[in-house]
């Protein structure tokens, strides 16, 4: 199969297919279906993938994990996830998920409000690129009030 995007609409499933930071998410819910109160993805990523910490100003964000596991520092706090699991995120609490275990992990993420789909889009274009340009990258982020944290 061909593919023009690394955004793309699933026929049969009739959603959004994301690429960006090492992710795949499956818009389930957008933003621009909720008048903005909310976004529902599930996000997929391999065994020893982490996101660097960061944190979001504008939404506050519910993991659920549906296979593999996860371990989230949340402000300092260290929580395992395991399948049934949920992890609140609140917003302005800095964050660091990683996959733990052998699995890839297959987590449902509620934003509240929405907002963070439209982000990952907006990076999944600049993933596309061969040399990502990572100044841009942190501009998107600061437009959708994502901030990553970087050590001194």
């Amino acid at each position: 199969m061909h593919r023009k995007s690394n955004a793309d609409i699933k026929h049969g499933g009739h959603y959004q297919v994301l690429r960006a930071f090492g992710h795949e998410a499956h818009v389930l819910v957008s933003s621009e279906q909720t008048g903005g109160a909310s976004c529902i993805l599930r996000m997929f990523a391999s065994p020893g993938y982490d996101v660097p910490q960061h944190t979001h100003h504008f939404e506050d964000e519910i993991f659920i994990v549906e296979s593999g596991e996860l371990e989230v520092n949340r402000g300092g706090e260290i929580i395992r996830a395991r399948v049934g699991g949920a992890v609140f995120l609140p917003k302005n609490i800095p964050h660091a998920p990683k996959v733990v275990g052998s699995q890839r992990a297959q987590v449902l993420v509620i934003c509240i409000p929405g907002g963070f789909d439209n982000y990952f889009a907006a990076c999944a274009e600049e993933w596309r690129k061969p040399e990502p340009n990572f100044q841009y990258l942190d501009d998107v982020a600061a437009r959708f009030g994502q901030e990553f944290l970087r050590s001194a």
